[in-house]
């Protein structure tokens, strides 16, 4: 997390991150991803206050301290996990919008989260691949997301239909239980 907030370096490192949510979205969210890509919506437009304040920006006090109750517990990839359970939670409805309502919608959802269990819940059957959900530097996500990506992007795909990453199993139903467990009433 050093040099991510207030500093010269922290416009890389929030954009690495940006790029990797991108990454994240085309290799566990295909769909959604290819739609965004039709409509020209790119990441940043929506995902840029929910990583830089996390999810402190427009978010009801409720979501926001649950959230960073497990990012300090847990870490950073929390902060990849909520916001791929975003966007797949809103899949029916973003997969109907076009370019401004999706840019529209996610700015606002944030707002609308009254049930901060259920996105971490979902956060929690997102994909917990090392590879995937590591935060890199700038120079390392430039490696990945450059000319490299469309080989990164295969090679997950083809180790995920291997078995050799689970999206949701016995450990993550655990890891729900954990999250409810620690819940507290603010």
């Amino acid at each position: 997390m050093n040099g991510f907030f207030g500093t010269q370096t922290s416009v890389p490192f929030l954009e690495t991150s940006l790029k990797q949510f991108h990454l994240a979205l085309e290799l566990i969210l295909p769909e959604i991803a290819q739609h965004f890509e039709e409509q020209n919506v790119e990441v940043s437009m929506f995902a840029t206050p929910w990583f830089h304040t996390l999810f402190s920006h427009d978010s009801q006090l409720t979501f926001t301290q649950r959230v960073w109750d497990v990012f300090f517990n847990e870490g950073y990839t929390i902060i990849f996990q909520v916001s791929l359970a975003i966007v797949k939670e809103a899949k029916d409805i973003i997969m109907m919008y076009e370019f401004p309502d999706i840019v529209e919608y996610f700015k606002i959802t944030p707002k609308q989260i009254i049930n901060p269990e259920m996105i971490l819940q979902a956060a929690y059957k997102i994909t917990k691949n090392k590879w995937i959900l590591k935060v890199y530097t700038p120079e390392e996500m430039e490696a990945i997301h450059g000319n490299n990506s469309k080989k990164y992007i295969k090679q997950y795909k083809e180790e995920l239909r291997g078995g050799m990453y689970r999206t949701y199993s016995k450990k993550s139903r655990s890891d729900s239980k954990r999250v409810k467990s620690s819940s507290r009433s603010y």
